[in-house]
């Protein structure tokens, strides 16, 4: 993880000790209940959604222009399935969301996301006339 190695020491778990806005308290909640509900290690004792509330809290503190918008939960599950440590599924899903998905994807007003669907409908135009 090149970013984590360029952070401050303990990056992550001081991120965790920062205040975040009640508004994104509040979705990442609605959204962990919508989170893989089938799946054994997310419907159990609620460890796992903890883990995944812990780590999107936290990417809402280091990229507050973008903070938390729905579809982060499942990357961050998914993530966590796969790699089952907290601090690398926080830095891999910093390095997919500020620097592999395209910028704005993610923002709350949808602008990213709309743009990557204008994009899929114009190959889609020429690809499937």
């Amino acid at each position: 993880h090149a970013k984590k190695k360029v952070a401050p020491r303990a990056y992550y778990k001081r991120l965790q000790a920062l205040p975040v806005d009640q508004t994104v308290r509040d979705q990442v909640d609605i959204d962990l209940g919508r989170t893989f509900p089938e799946n054994a290690r997310y419907g159990g004792d609620g460890a796992a959604q903890e883990t995944l509330r812990r780590v999107l809290l936290a990417y809402a503190r280091h990229n507050p222009g973008t903070g938390y918008c729905q579809g982060m939960n499942y990357i961050g599950a998914f993530l966590w399935l796969v790699m089952e440590d907290e601090e690398s599924v926080f830095w891999l899903l910093v390095c997919l969301l500020d620097d592999i998905c395209q910028p704005a994807v993610h923002a709350p007003d949808i602008r990213g996301t709309m743009s990557e669907y204008k994009v899929l409908h114009r190959l889609l135009d020429v690809r499937e006339p």
